[in-house]
């Protein structure tokens, strides 16, 4: 029954007016067992879910970072989460490309204030996030790391559904422009920062039981 409800939904989103790429090639590969190359959009403002406030009774409070240069191509970008009934809230963002590791430490010390027990995840894949991590021990009370080895656009692409599905964005400030770049999010795109630091976010979760 279950294998028929998910053929089901497929079969809906593949049709529906809001269809993204994505869905039609999800469709075409399980439903009707064709081979599809996903080539178009993949995240939009249809299938990401904007919030006006999070729920009371959000747990699980975690402020994830992936640290880059702060020049150039790639964006700082932070991602502050929790969890409630097995859906991650998106409560607070943050993604820049210039300023300073002070500017980010600032932040997420505000996000420590505003919430409780909030624990800072770091991406140390390379120098540039071992270096931050190293830079930050000591100076909060619940500090953690991750690494991700797998292939980004593979990752991301498969918790499509749960992004889609289990993550809802709570307005907020930067929340728009941290979107926007969501929205260009494609396998050779110029920026996907801001989208992976989500993904991360979500697997992290789920790594630790919240989901």
């Amino acid at each position: 029954r279950e294998q028929l409800e998910w053929f089901a939904r497929l079969k809906a989103k593949a049709e529906s007016p809001d269809a993204t790429e994505v869905d039609r090639a999800l469709y075409r590969m399980y439903y009707l067992g064709e081979y599809a190359e996903i080539t178009g959009d993949i995240f939009t403002p249809a299938n990401i879910q904007v919030v006006p406030s999070a729920p009371e009774g959000v747990m699980h409070i975690w402020a994830y970072c992936d640290p880059s240069a702060l020049w150039g191509k790639d964006y700082f970008a932070c991602v502050l989460s929790g969890v409630k009934d097995g859906v991650m809230y998106v409560l607070d963002v943050y993604s820049v490309n210039s300023g300073s590791r002070d500017d980010v430490v600032h932040k997420l010390r505000e996000w420590c204030t505003k919430y409780k027990d909030v624990t800072v995840c770091v991406e140390t894949n390379g120098f540039i996030g071992q270096e931050f991590y190293a830079y930050v021990t000591g100076t909060f009370g619940r500090l953690m790391y991750v690494n991700q080895n797998k292939n980004k656009f593979d990752r991301i692409m498969a918790n499509y559904e749960n992004i889609c599905s289990r993550v809802r964005f709570v307005e907020c400030e930067a929340l728009q422009p941290f979107l926007t770049q969501v929205y260009t999010f494609a396998k050779n795109c110029e920026h996907d920062d801001n989208i992976d630091a989500v993904d991360t976010s979500f697997s992290v979760h789920r790594w630790q039981g919240h989901l």
